[in-house]
C-alpha cells in the first residue's frame, strides 16, 4: 500500500510537470517532496531497515531536486521509476537472504544434537528429514 501511494506520488509530480511553467514545478517539487517526507516519516515502521528508509528519502530528495529543473518532457521518468524499483528490490531480496539465514544459524546452534567435536559440523545447516530442521523452517 505505502509503495503504490509513494509510486502514485512521483508518478503524478512528473506527469504534472510535462509543460509546467517553472514556478509550477517549483510549487510541485516543494509540495511533493512534503507529502513524500510525511508519508515516509508517518509510515516508517513499515520498511525493512534504516537503509530502505534512507532510499525512500533520497528519492523525495530527488522530486525536491527535480522541482527546480525548469523544462520536464517526455516520459523518461518510468526508467528512473523502474531502476528505483530495481533497487527497493534488491534491498528486499537482500535482507530476505540475511533473514533467512539468520534465523536458520539460530535454530540450528540452539539445537540440542549440535556436536562440539571440531571434526564433526553438524551446526552447519539442517538437513533434510531431521525433525529439529522442519520444525525450524
Amino acid at each position: 500500500m505505502t509503495s503504490a501511494l509513494l509510486l502514485l506520488i512521483y508518478l503524478a509530480f512528473f506527469h504534472l510537470c510535462i509543460g509546467a511553467t517553472y514556478q509550477v514545478c517549483i510549487a510541485l517539487g516543494v509540495g511533493s517532496w512534503l507529502v513524500w517526507t510525511i508519508i515516509c516519516w508517518y509510515l516508517r515502521g513499515v520498511f525493512w531497515n534504516r537503509f530502505e528508509y534512507f532510499i525512500h528519502q533520497l528519492v523525495g530528495l530527488d522530486l525536491l531536486m527535480e522541482g527546480f529543473i525548469p523544462f520536464h518532457e517526455g516520459y523518461g521518468f518510468y526508467l528512473c521509476a523502474a531502476s528505483f524499483w530495481l533497487v527497493f528490490l534488491v534491498n528486499h531480496f537482500v535482507v530476505a537472504t540475511r533473514r533467512s539465514a539468520t534465523s536458520i544459524d539460530a535454530s540450528v546452534s540452539t539445537d540440542a544434537s549440535v556436536s562440539t567435536d571440531a571434526s564433526v559440523r553438524t551446526d552447519v545447516l539442517p538437513m533434510i528429514g531431521d525433525s529439529a530442521a522442519s520444525d525450524s523452517i
